[in-house]
């Protein structure tokens, strides 16, 4: 009796469908975004319908927290439509596009000063100065079909992608952030920093940035002679709140949601003592990226 042979599995797939988020930054006081090189791993799936039901839902709550004429330096940043053609698409889902009149400001007055006058100004009545001011006017009135003509002439205003790749080792590193001073107050790299230790799951990731943040924060306290946290500052107290995150997130925040502010102080009273900065217990010194390794290690 010839031996039966036992069907072998087939073998696991070397590629999965990755969804990332695209590197659209912060650039400026104005929650101006724009697109820098590279991506994000944010989740990973075995199947395209999945990686696309997770990047719509992700790309569904970006959408609620970004203006979209506010992404990009210029139209053709935001879309492949010219502008005019741009006008027509939406007005045929109904909506009427707006007339813009920008407002004139003197391009070599300082950067400072033409911001406040842009805040000050406005344009003529029934007319916007831009794009952005118009979405934020009409946005609440538009209907979901409408919300999706508008965004699906902006075509290159997208947050999330999917895209099939080889399944790689995925590991969680501990990064050292790069803090720098400008004679004021200290600052960040807008991202990334010296990666310290790595490990193959998140949690003990986690539990060792928890430990070198907490040394950290000890060091920088020393070395500026600042006070604990709770304890009230000598002097005006702008002393003890150095730190300014700028165009960085804090760790685990949606890089999409309106930038954190520093909590309320019990000396709001006093002089300036913060100036919208943060004290050394407030900040992170260290953080956990997650990232594949490269084929073959």
């Amino acid at each position: 009796m010839a031996k039966q042979k036992t069907a072998k599995a087939p073998p696991a797939s070397a590629t999965h469908f990755v969804v990332s988020r695209v590197n659209w930054r912060v650039a400026g006081m104005e929650r101006v975004f724009v697109r820098l090189p590279g991506d994000v791993r944010v989740s990973a799936f075995d199947t395209v319908e999945s990686a696309e039901a997770d990047r719509a839902s992700r790309e569904a709550a970006a959408r609620k927290l970004v203006n979209p004429f506010q992404c990009g330096l210029n139209w053709s940043d935001r879309s492949h439509l010219p502008e005019a053609v741009f006008r027509d698409f939406i007005k045929d889902a109904g909506i009427e596009p707006p007339t813009i009149v920008p407002v004139e400001i003197d391009p070599d007055a300082p950067r400072q000063v033409r911001r406040k006058l842009k805040k000050e100004k406005a344009a003529p009545e029934g007319a916007f100065p831009d794009w952005a001011a118009w979405w934020e006017a009409t946005e609440e009135q538009l209907s979901a079909e409408q919300h999706a003509r508008v965004w699906e002439g902006l075509d290159r205003v997208r947050f999330f992608q999917v895209e099939e790749r080889p399944k790689r080792t995925v590991v969680f590193a501990v990064v050292e952030i790069a803090w720098n001073y400008n004679d004021e107050w200290y600052y960040p790299e807008p991202e990334g920093g010296a990666a310290h230790t790595a490990y193959r799951t998140r949690e003990r990731a986690e539990v060792e940035c928890e430990r070198m943040n907490a040394e950290a924060r000890e060091q920088w306290r020393r070395n500026l002679h600042l006070p604990a946290l709770g304890v009230e500052p000598v002097g005006e107290g702008y002393e003890a709140f150095p730190f300014d995150m700028q165009d960085r997130p804090f760790p685990g925040e949606d890089p999409f949601a309106p930038k954190r502010q520093p909590p309320a102080r019990p000396w709001e009273d006093r002089k300036h003592y913060s100036h919208g900065k943060f004290g050394v217990d407030e900040v992170p010194f260290y953080e956990v990226i997650e990232f594949e390794l490269p084929e073959g290690e």
